[in-house]
């Protein structure tokens, strides 16, 4: 009981900020502490995500969307993906290392494979989704809704993350027969950058003025 009128102090104050000091940063920071933002975390299920958990919480979303913008240098981008990680219940840190070995964010990525061709965000391939249009592989918003639902598939056939990237990479079939060495080595790139934005990410909640910078990066976005 304490622990929910504590959080319905933190979004009455937080609430009444963005609407009369909606370009003072210092007042979003003075509540958005890394105690508060502790806070809110004590409620998260063990297996939850600690950045889709604040992507869902209202208070918290604009500094995470904020976050994977820097990341990505493409709000556009960084929408998507977060959209279609929540939709399917994939950590953060994990969909956008799975886009940036695939693109490295680029929308109109492109490669040409001997029978196929893969294209955009997730790098979807034209065999395994021959009903999407061309322009379709191109929007960054469809592209990561296909590319994260068939990552799901992915999770729920391989059971664990090591096994789900393999198979996005090198097919389910491919994988049942033996994992190609190349695609080892496609799955130790996501690992490591995976781990890479889960550190920067939570080194960002435990430092004022990390949160501080990003904070001021949404009013600069929402102003411009």
């Amino acid at each position: 009981m304490m622990k929910k009128v504590i959080y319905t102090l933190i979004a009455v104050v937080f609430l009444s900020c963005s609407g009369s000091a909606h370009h003072n940063v210092e007042e979003y920071a003075g509540i958005l502490t890394p105690e508060t933002i502790s806070f809110l975390l004590s409620e998260k299920p063990e297996e939850v995500d600690p950045g889709l958990y604040l992507y869902r919480n209202k208070l918290t979303r604009s500094m995470v969307e904020s976050f994977y913008t820097q990341v990505t240098a493409d709000r556009e981008i960084a929408q998507a993906v977060l959209a279609a990680a929540d939709t399917n219940d994939i950590s953060l840190p994990l969909a956008f290392s799975l886009a940036w070995v695939e693109s490295s964010y680029r929308v109109r990525a492109l490669n040409r494979n001997s029978n196929s061709v893969d294209r955009g965000l997730f790098q979807l391939n034209s065999r395994t989704f021959p009903n999407l249009k061309e322009e379709h592989f191109y929007d960054p918003k469809i592209n990561a809704e296909y590319g994260l639902a068939h990552f799901r598939f992915c999770l729920e056939t391989g059971k664990n993350e090591v096994v789900a990237l393999a198979m996005y990479n090198a097919g389910i079939s491919r994988v049942r027969r033996g994992t190609p060495y190349t695609t080892l080595h496609y799955v130790a790139r996501i690992l490591d950058n995976e781990q890479q934005l889960l550190e920067s990410f939570e080194k960002m909640l435990t430092d004022n003025g990390e949160i501080a910078k990003v904070l001021g990066t949404v009013l600069r976005i929402e102003d411009s």
